[in-house]
């Protein structure tokens, strides 16, 4: 019985960018993590050499909705919705995912934000991962 090491066997792709009509770069890296982490655990080998699949990611909206305000009618809560195309070779799929953040008594700020994102992510990640495995 021969064991040759899971690099040799995995099929290599590119991810050739993210188009991100938002202005978070944030939001680019977390998709970005969350794709390569897909790709990973499905077999599949992140590189752009050749013999490389191109691939490439499409944020095709991204939108914080408030749903809540204060007593003194300042935002504190909000749903986040990132919709997100993924092209890998032949495979072309639309995932998405809805999350809801709050901001402690209306006040503004990245961490929680950056909470949601993460969590987003997240959603997307376990979504591209059963497209992929298909």
């Amino acid at each position: 019985m021969i064991i040759l090491p899971l690099s040799l066997l995995a099929e290599p792709v590119c991810i050739e960018g993210i188009s991100n009509p938002s202005d978070d770069p944030y939001l680019e890296y977390a998709v970005l993590r969350a794709v390569e982490r897909a790709l990973i655990e499905s077999g599949y080998e992140v590189s752009c050499g050749e013999g490389s699949s191109s691939s490439s990611l499409t944020i095709v909206s991204f939108q914080e909705v408030p749903i809540a305000y204060t007593p003194e009618q300042r935002i504190n809560l909000y749903n986040l919705t990132l919709r997100l195309k993924v092209i890998i070779g032949d495979k072309v799929f639309t995932v998405g995912a809805t999350v809801p953040y709050s901001l402690p008594s209306g006040s503004s700020g990245d961490i929680p934000r950056r909470r949601a994102i993460d969590d987003l992510t997240d959603k997307i990640y376990s979504y591209i991962l059963q497209n992929l495995r298909r």
